[in-house]
């Protein structure tokens, strides 16, 4: 049973509007530069492509995908595990069978499919009880893109239509409970622990961007609504969310001289606002059901009963952004580094990689990070005191006693 057990305190969530995935992937690995992280990815193109940009950026990042073969999807489950790389940009397929205790980041640059599926993956990080960070980039797109994915996956299947209706039916109800989670301005933890059906307190978690207050709403959100609504209603109804955000900014492509869209009322009213940001309002919308989408290859938007409330005035409404420049830290952050020397702690993850390789083993499994904090912040100076840092068992002590002693002590570490 899950009781009691399946919230993880230590894990910091939190959600962001995707407006351009490759800068906000290097902003938020710049967060945990040379530490373990995890990036996923929906198709195997894209953990390709990223791996790629992250390795020209300077970090150590590679792919993983079931389209490599066993060899090399081997080698880089060990190098991760050896921490000769950082980073791992992989779809699904990587992570059932990495037990590395210090993963610091998991990062979806894409929705994941369920709930089920982002508790698995996040699950991944901070398994030996630190503070570790996992961060959604969320699109209302990627949930049309799934449902598209589902639905096209149906029709080619061999079921009867009923089941295939049934099956459909059932994986766009797992879409939508993740769009809900992270659309909602709730708490994060309370809202994983409920759908898990355990309770979860009142008191803010201070571990998620809702709790840090880390979101603001958008100043003038209903005069905003409305006019990305006119614009819907000025285009006919017949386009799709590009193209509405295109007039709505003023752009000249071929498309709007075509249609002759720069002789809208509202060409040109959100001219302040760049591609992605206009569209990640859009999709804002969307998601609250103030706008409809069609379905097919190539959807578009309309107005519904709700978006003519908004329209009237009738119904107020909140469009989020990131509280600009801030991202606080979470106590459990806090704490697990509170009186640890840095420069000490990574003289010991050097020491510890140095004395892995030599043995063929992960690093982790010489001395977890948690016992290097503890080394780092206590400082032992004799065998006493480094047994009683957390970790250091008798075994441990004989073996790498010494080393850590002269490590702390400022010397060089005497070879294993």
């Amino acid at each position: 049973m899950l009781i009691g057990i399946f919230d993880r305190p230590n894990l910091v969530y939190r959600v962001v509007p995707r407006t351009d995935r490759i800068a906000q992937t290097l902003q938020v690995l710049g967060r945990h530069a040379g530490e373990a992280s995890i990036v996923y990815c929906i198709s195997r193109k894209e953990t390709e492509r990223l791996a790629a940009r992250l390795a020209a950026e300077g970090i150590l990042a590679r792919p993983y995908h079931a389209g490599l073969d066993t060899k090399e999807r081997h080698k880089t489950q060990e190098a991760f595990s050896r921490e000769t790389i950082d980073v791992v940009v992989a779809t699904v397929a990587f992570g059932m069978g990495i037990d590395r205790s210090d993963v610091r980041l998991v990062l979806h640059t894409s929705l994941p499919k369920s709930l089920e599926a982002y508790q698995q993956e996040t699950g991944r990080a901070g398994r030996d009880g630190l503070a570790a960070e996992c961060v959604l980039l969320y699109s209302s797109a990627d949930v049309f893109s799934w449902e598209s994915l589902v639905r096209k996956s149906a029709e080619e299947s061999d079921l009867e239509q009923a089941e295939a209706e049934k099956l459909i039916a059932g994986q766009v109800g797992h879409l939508h409970a993740m769009r809900r989670y992270a659309q909602a301005a709730r708490c994060r933890h309370a809202a994983l622990s409920e759908y898990f059906g355990q309770a979860y307190g009142t008191e803010p978690c201070g571990a998620c961007d809702v709790c840090l207050d880390e979101t603001e709403s958008l100043p003038d959100s209903t005069v905003t609504a409305q006019k990305i609504l006119s614009c819907v209603a000025r285009v006919g109804e017949r386009f799709g969310v590009r193209h509405v955000c295109e007039v709505l900014r003023g752009a000249k492509t071929e498309g709007i001289q075509r249609h002759g869209h720069e002789r809208l009322s509202t060409f040109g009213l959100l001219a302040t606002l760049d591609q992605r940001a206009a569209e990640n309002l859009v999709h804002q919308l969307l998601d609250q059901d103030l706008l409809s989408r069609s379905g097919g290859d190539r959807p578009v938007v309309a107005l519904n009963p709700r978006s003519w409330e908004v329209m009237r005035g009738e119904r107020a409404v909140v469009l989020l952004e990131p509280r600009a420049g801030t991202t606080r830290k979470a106590k459990a952050d806090v704490d697990d580094w509170q009186g640890v020397d840095r420069d000490l702690f990574e003289r010991l993850r050097k020491w510890r990689r140095r004395v892995a390789d030599a043995r063929g083993k992960p690093a982790w499994t010489i001395l977890d990070d948690k016992s290097l904090r503890a080394i780092a912040r206590e400082k032992p100076s004799s065998p006493a005191a480094l047994l009683r840092c957390k970790g250091i068992g008798e075994k441990r002590l004989a073996d790498f006693g010494a080393a850590v002693l002269d490590l702390v002590a400022g010397r060089e570490a005497r070879s294993e």
